[in-house]
């Protein structure tokens, strides 16, 4: 549910300083939406989500973008003031968000016209500079544009296109120089970066490169005991997780291409599956874990020298911190909807979450099954 909006400037509070809350939004076809829409009229639970946020978003309408050229967040810490200032510009991105909630229900030709709105006016000022941890965070007008492109007229068509070929093209010739990164959170970003675009144009042939290298990931990034590179470089959750969110988005979307990356498993016996359960016990509370610890990275050093309390060496992980995860992953797997609705204080049986109501609409292969390597 959104927050209140105080003023133009504020259209998501953060609980962090230098950081920005920007609630996932997931693409749906037109059959998609329908079984949405049905599932809300249907569902109480997922009625009284969707209530809510049409009454929010409804504030939504009165704001305007605030696009900036230049994203400097990557490798700034928290308190960097030119973090802070893009970190503001940023709630756009939840603005977006909250917009393309409404239409995907209700296909409302005021929110299509505000999102169309704001997809231009970044379009015409951001420049494309191929770093994925900053453009990660234009996931929500990808997005948008991919399903509301269809009706747009030809000449913004092109200006739009053209701007996410640049953005794809650029994340394509650093895909190629990755391979010092295969193994990090940076490149799941990066693919799911390239295959939003690649749905948006309706390029085929990168999405179905991008599921080869989804495997790949597995392979290299992801380790048989549940473990991830991630994990081991940076002694912490955090990065784990960030990783493997972007991994269980894709896997939703390899589905309608006939594949099932979640349960897919390397040779060694990787899978992405294995490494969301490896969460679940940090989650639930069976166990605790002490993070940044032993971390090899010099930007969480500054970080804890900053003073910036979440990443303090030792600081217990906060089991909310991994409500995001779960809640993709319980797509695969329903049995983690009550751990969900535990971390989300709800009180739902089936819906705790407007995420979750979102994974209905997509058809799971047999949770048992398992992938294999070929």
């Amino acid at each position: 549910m959104l927050g209140t909006f105080i003023n133009q400037s504020s259209c998501a509070d953060d609980i962090k300083i230098g950081e920005v809350n920007i609630r996932d939004v997931l693409i749906l076809d037109d059959m998609q939406r329908e079984k949405l829409l049905r599932i809300v009229e249907q569902e109480p639970e997922a009625g009284a989500l969707f209530d809510a946020k049409l009454k929010a978003a409804k504030n939504l309408l009165e704001l305007s973008p605030r696009p900036i050229g230049v994203i400097c967040y990557e490798g700034l810490v928290n308190t960097d003031s030119r973090r802070i200032r893009t970190v503001d510009h940023l709630k756009d991105m939840d603005c977006v968000a909250g917009l393309f909630e409404i239409w995907q229900v209700k296909g409302d030709r005021k929110y299509y016209e505000k999102c169309r709105e704001y997809i231009l006016a970044w379009a015409k000022t951001y420049k494309p500079t191929g770093n994925d941890v900053n453009e990660n965070k234009l996931m929500p007008l990808i997005v948008a544009y991919a399903a509301l492109r269809k009706d747009f007229d030809a000449y913004n068509k092109k200006l739009v296109d053209d701007w996410l070929n640049d953005i794809a093209g650029k994340h394509m010739a650093e895909w190629k120089n990755d391979s010092n990164k295969w193994q990090n959170n940076r490149h799941t970003k990066r693919i799911r970066i390239i295959v939003s675009i690649g749905i948006a144009l309706q390029h085929k042939e990168w999405i179905s490169k991008a599921w080869d290298d989804i495997r790949v990931f597995v392979s290299k990034g992801l380790y048989p005991d549940g473990t991830s590179y991630d994990l081991h470089q940076r002694d912490t959750l955090t990065y784990h997780i960030s990783a493997l969110r972007p991994l269980v988005d894709l896997s939703l979307l390899s589905i309608q291409d006939g594949n099932d990356l979640y349960n897919w498993e390397s040779p060694e016996g990787a899978s992405i599956r294995r490494s969301v359960e490896y969460v679940i016990p940090y989650a639930d509370g069976t166990k605790l874990r002490q993070e940044w610890k032993n971390s090899k990275v010099e930007l969480d050093r500054r970080r804890a020298e900053a003073g910036l309390e979440e990443y303090r060496p030792g600081r217990f992980f906060d089991p909310k911190d991994a409500t995001g995860l779960l809640e993709r992953a319980s797509a695969f797997d329903p049995s983690l909807i009550p751990l969900v609705a535990k971390l989300m204080d709800s009180s739902a049986k089936k819906f705790p979450s407007w995420r979750t109501v979102l994974n209905s609409t997509y058809v799971i292969p047999d949770n048992d099954k398992r992938g294999t390597a070929p």
